[in-house]
């Protein structure tokens, strides 16, 4: 391995792959102190020639505003590259970006571009992209539980959460509710809001039976409202309310 200085030596005389490994080492403080100044400049060298890591290792520095000002459209520029090359992190990056600027089609190509390549936060990204694309008919649910449950299989707490839903549902899968339920308290595991409110919800419905059903959706209600989720907070109080009119 390299020392710092036979690094800067290599960097300074233009060798992409040692700028990109010393963007890492002043980003992380890795054997010299953090400087992100010095992380973007290195990172952006390296990028500047085409090579694949530094150009994704800018990108998220211009996204991200570490070391450099923040420029989306630039950003916008190194992520296509290094997702193009290849890259899934940089796909899926790309895709969420474009997601927020509303250029869908081209948000849906990069997700899938990146799900297909194995990326764990992009299967879970399609599968919602999927889910929310009412164009795409009824069809779409049969494909978005497939990457769902690839996320999930790999302890993506939202992919499992949703994946829960389609199974609790029979939408794109077979009914399964304890399948759903298993996905619910995997998710709610890990502290997802919206596991443990479809967890609370299961209970409060008796999909889950329980001799203590109701104190046991109460816990899972107020741990998802915890977490500021709105769905949860409204069935907490209507739960409250109903028990009260029990009583």
């Amino acid at each position: 391995m390299a020392s710092i200085s036979e690094l800067t030596l290599k960097a300074d005389n233009g060798d992409a792959e040692a700028q990109n490994q010393l963007g890492m080492k002043f980003e992380n403080g890795s054997g010299v102190q953090k400087d992100a100044s010095l992380a973007a400049k290195y990172y952006k060298l390296s990028a500047d020639q085409n090579h694949v890591f530094g150009s994704y290792n800018y990108a998220r520095c211009l996204e991200k505003g570490i070391g450099t000002k923040r420029d989306l459209k630039q950003c916008q520029r190194y992520y296509k590259f290094a997702a193009d090359e290849g890259i899934p992190e940089a796909a899926c990056s790309l895709g969420k970006i474009y997601l927020k600027e509303k250029k869908y089609k081209n948000a849906g190509d990069y997700f899938k571009l990146a799900a297909d390549n194995g990326n764990n936060e992009a299967q879970c990204q399609y599968g919602l992209f999927l889910q929310n694309d009412k164009k795409a008919g009824k069809e779409r649910f049969t494909t978005a539980a497939r990457y769902f449950e690839m996320a999930a299989t790999n302890g993506n707490p939202i992919a499992q959460a949703h994946y829960g839903n389609l199974l609790e549902k029979g939408k794109g899968v077979r009914r399964d509710i304890k399948g759903a339920i298993r996905m619910y308290r995997l998710s709610a595991g890990q502290k997802n809001s919206e596991g443990q409110y479809h967890l609370a919800r299961a209970y409060e419905l008796g999909l889950e039976p329980s001799e203590n059903g109701e104190n046991e959706a109460i816990k899972y209600y107020k741990l998802a409202a915890a977490q500021s989720n709105v769905t949860a907070i409204t069935s907490l109080a209507l739960l409250y309310e109903k028990m009260k009119n029990y009583q």
